[in-house]
């Protein structure tokens, strides 16, 4: 993330997305969580939409079960992430999830990800609501980035 190293040590995802862009919510919202070596978190936020399936979700809801933690053949990040990662926005927050720990570095892809009807409302009936409301910037500076 701008030149820092970060391991991936979470994914999890929320119904509705906690993220708007320009006004638009999306039905989820995928969190890559990382951390440096130093402790710091940095959050890659990915919006997902309605349209074509992904077989990586797909999987992923095939395995879900709440409360229970199902061990995946295969899991392949990428595979949830929109091809053009070289636009997003950038601001200083918090986890939007206990421990609710402050200065996390959030990442916000722009270009959304397609997930099929059927992958999306299965989902959303296992995990229904648990997202938390958008939330004011309360003066925190949000930057956008396009290269």
């Amino acid at each position: 993330m701008r030149g820092r190293h970060f391991a991936l040590v979470q994914t999890h995802f929320h119904a509705p997305a906690e993220h708007g862009i320009d006004g638009k919510r999306y039905p989820l919202e995928g969190h890559f969580v990382f951390r440096a070596p130093d402790g710091r978190l940095a959050v890659v936020a990915v919006l997902y939409r309605e349209n074509a399936g992904n077989k990586q979700f797909a999987a992923i809801v095939k395995a879900a079960r709440r409360d229970h933690a199902v061990a995946l053949p295969v899991f392949d990040a990428a595979a949830l992430m929109p091809h053009d990662i070289d636009h997003y926005y950038h601001y200083l927050g918090s986890l939007t999830t206990p421990p609710l720990s402050e200065n996390v570095e959030w990442y916000v892809l722009a270009d959304p990800v397609d997930l099929s009807r059927d992958d999306i409302a299965e989902f959303t009936r296992l995990y229904a609501h648990n997202a938390r409301q958008p939330q004011p910037l309360n003066g925190r500076p949000l930057l956008e980035y396009k290269d």
